[in-house]
């Protein structure tokens, strides 16, 4: 089922939270009920989908900080491992 634009909008106005509280009311018609559950299924996608997009920089740039230290690090180990 396609969420009707005006519903899409009304949700994207009342925010996540206030929609997540008229569902719970539980007092509008089934077809508004799916729409509210669809519409927090896409959001939870997308919020999925950037929290592993950061998710993804963040152990990029571990790993080359890793990597940077490690480079930084060789000539003093380096030094005390040959002498």
């Amino acid at each position: 089922m396609t969420i009707r634009k005006e519903s899409r909008e009304k949700f994207e106005k009342q925010g996540r939270g206030l929609t997540m509280h008229h569902l719970q009311l539980d007092n509008m018609p089934s077809d508004e009920k799916r729409e509210i559950v669809e519409w927090l299924e896409e959001k939870d996608r997308e919020t999925e989908h950037l929290e592993s997009i950061r998710f993804r920089r963040t152990m990029i740039v571990a790993v080359l900080a890793a990597l940077g230290a490690w480079v930084a690090a060789w000539p003093v180990l380096k030094s005390w491992f040959t002498n």
